[in-house]
């Protein structure tokens, strides 16, 4: 390995590619007494994803909150149980010696748990606590700092709202020509069940 090869990066070098929170999810992948260790490329990646799928669920768990409805669904018990459990295994690896990765296996656990609930239940109470604990987590660790944040443009927004009047009208090539202008300007749109959601689109 050598940086005249391309496969070594400085660290301002990983940071202007990735963005600060993505290489500090980088190195908290990794415990902080490993030594000698490096993060080669396809581990970049790897780690990115891990990062933007995370933060992904976070988007959509605050999207659906958003509707959301005092309602209940038969497995509401056994996603409120599981939480408490989560977080008790969230402390005990940070307290074990600030095991970082194993801190982050948890919440990826999380996010798994959030993403089932996403489709099966939608009841307020549930979403509350799952956002709840998922920011806590996310604190801890420092990542997702400015999640719900992000304003969308006016012409983002003007550009939805004409696809949305297009898809009523089922004027597919309209819809569809409007949601390439949108990804034009570095948005996705995502049609669920509670209407459109605008995101920003993250680079591969």
């Amino acid at each position: 390995m050598s940086k005249s090869k391309g496969n070594i990066f400085t660290l301002p070098e990983i940071v202007e590619k990735y963005g600060g929170e993505v290489v500090r999810f980088m190195f908290l992948s990794v415990h902080y007494r490993k030594k000698n260790w490096t993060i080669q490329q396809p581990l970049q990646k790897m780690q990115k994803n891990n990062y933007l799928k995370l933060k992904e669920t976070l988007d959509n768990l605050e999207f659906t909150l958003k509707n959301a409805e005092d309602e209940s669904s038969p497995g509401d018990l056994k996603i409120l149980k599981s939480l408490p459990e989560l977080e008790d295994q969230f402390r005990e690896a940070l307290e074990d010696d600030f095991n970082t990765p194993k801190a982050i296996t948890v919440f990826r656990e999380l996010s798994r748990t959030a993403n089932v609930y996403l489709e099966t239940g939608r009841g307020r109470q549930v979403l509350e606590q799952i956002h709840f604990l998922y920011k806590r987590f996310s604190d801890v660790l420092g990542i997702f700092a400015q999640a719900g944040k992000e304003e969308i443009s006016e012409e983002v927004s003007r550009l939805v709202e004409e696809r949305e009047a297009a898809r009523k009208k089922k004027d597919w090539t309209a819809s569809d020509a409007i949601r390439e202008k949108i990804k034009s300007l570095g948005y996705i749109v995502q049609d669920t069940k509670e209407g459109p959601q605008v995101k920003k689109a993250e680079e591969s």
